[in-house]
């Protein structure tokens, strides 16, 4: 399974990001091609060399592109031919970005230094590289902050802003005694929707390592977000939390939007079983399966959206298979399968947003669909999937 490992240890910012996945091999012609399709003007991206106290980094700075305002963000993303998880997780961080200025600000006040293009630049540029990459989970070690106080359009500021302090909860920290910003809003988004913190007893293979510079160049701080990929050993192991809670007094018709806000908040999975319990009555027990660092916001989210006035919780180990992410050509369009091998035995499955638009471009039913692609996978991949 193939991993993408932040170490914002010295600093996290959007330009940073996509520097450093440049500097890790990663084709700007990815970017350049994903960025056209957003359709708004021709978009340049520089990339050069920079020293940061000694070390030798990558730099982008986006030059071109026609002027677009925040709220237009979400439009340009759903018209742009992306695959549907580039664009949705593109949303999920603009959609923190707008949540959290609101709640510090106010619904209408405006966005200043995240109400420019370079913002939407950085977010679809990730989700674009990600997905490009083939990288299935985002892990981050501690993140580093700064003292002190910056100037913003809002007045002095902490150089920890509010903004990063409020959706950064669960994640580890490192004070530096530096005096200025170390993570932009656009970083700090980047990591609270996509990242989660590096567990215990965390193993991976190193494949790659990039640096990207900021625009500082301070002699005793360097200055530089390092990003490695690589993938999971194949006995990985991880623990997750197990929510669960029993509703016999609820509208079945909660359910569907319970489990895409689950899936919102970042839980791994979420089931429903229904079960016949005290006074005769027909109940749902509802299971969720989510990372230790996101146990308590989905706590919250089952106590606010249910009837429920209570959550159990245990925390538990679980093995992972080794997989991968692979993009397939096939007679009914370009697929993404999802390989794992155990015992020198490979299986695979078709993402099921694909097939959902395979099925609704052919006019076919899903199933139909998934069996006409796996009997050709088998077909012509010849055990090289």
């Amino acid at each position: 399974m193939k991993i993408l490992l932040f170490d914002p240890t010295f600093g996290i910012s959007g330009d940073m990001i996509i520097a450093a996945l440049l500097d890790c091999g990663l084709d700007p012609e990815v970017l350049e091609r994903g960025y056209r399709r957003l359709k708004i003007g021709r978009v340049q991206l520089k990339h050069w060399r920079v020293k940061r106290c000694g070390i030798r980094a990558s730099r982008i700075r986006f030059a071109g592109g026609k002027r677009v305002r925040f709220d237009e963000f979400y439009r340009l993303i759903d018209s742009a031919d992306a695959n549907p998880s580039v664009k949705r997780n593109a949303k999920l961080i603009l959609r923190l970005i707008r949540k959290i200025e609101t709640r510090l600000h106010g619904r209408h006040h405006p966005l200043h230094e995240l109400d420019d293009l370079d913002t939407l630049l950085d977010v679809f540029g990730f989700t674009l590289a990600v997905d490009h990459l083939g990288v299935e989970k985002v892990y981050t070690g501690p993140i580093g902050i700064g003292t002190g106080k910056i100037t913003t359009s809002h007045g002095s500021m902490p150089a920890f802003t509010f903004f990063a302090s409020s959706i950064l909860n669960g994640f580890k920290l490192i004070y530096h005694d530096f005096s200025g910003e170390l993570i932009t809003p656009t970083g700090a988004a980047i990591l609270a929707t996509m990242a989660q913190p590096v567990p215990d007893d965390f193993t991976f293979r190193l494949d790659r390592v990039g640096l990207g510079g900021g625009e500082r160049n301070d002699p005793d701080h360097p200055n530089i977000l390092r990003i490695m990929l690589g993938s999971i050993d194949p006995d990985y192991h991880d623990l997750v939390s197990v929510l669960t809670t029993n509703i016999d007094d609820a509208q079945p018709n909660i359910y569907e939007i319970l489990i895409e806000q689950v899936k919102e908040k970042g839980g791994y999975d979420i089931y429903l079983t229904p079960y016949y319990g005290r006074k005769s009555r027909i109940g749902v027990e509802v299971t969720v399966i989510a990372p230790i660092d996101k146990e308590r916001d989905i706590a919250r989210l089952l106590l606010e959206n249910t009837p429920t006035l209570g959550i159990r919780v245990v925390r538990t180990r679980r093995h992972l298979l080794p997989r991968r992410v692979k993009k397939v050509k096939t007679s009914m369009g370009e697929v993404r399968i999802k390989v794992a091998h155990i015992n020198r035995r490979k299986r695979f499955t078709i993402e099921y947003d694909d097939l959902k638009l395979l099925a609704r471009k052919y006019r076919l039913p899903i199933i139909e669909v998934e069996r006409r692609l796996i009997n050709e996978i088998n077909r012509y991949e010849d055990g090289t999937v």
